[in-house]
């Protein structure tokens, strides 16, 4: 990730991806359970479903706010 032309976390360095909370990717509904927010806390981006999205937009914005 860039912001004006410069690398966020540095090109060379371990923490490329920064720490906790780096992203929400939001997919389309699918036939089984997506894992809970608590359930992917050890990964950087966290992913819901799109019925999901109404119901846990709080907590997200809580975790990120």
């Amino acid at each position: 990730m860039r912001l004006q032309e410069e690398y966020v976390f540095g090109r060379d360095t371990e923490e490329y991806f920064g720490s906790g909370w780096n992203g929400l990717l939001v997919v389309q509904d699918l036939n089984r359970e997506t894992a809970s927010l608590e359930e992917q806390a050890e990964s950087e981006i966290k992913i819901l479903q799109a019925a999901e999205l109404e119901n846990q937009l709080a907590q997200v914005l809580k975790r990120k706010l």
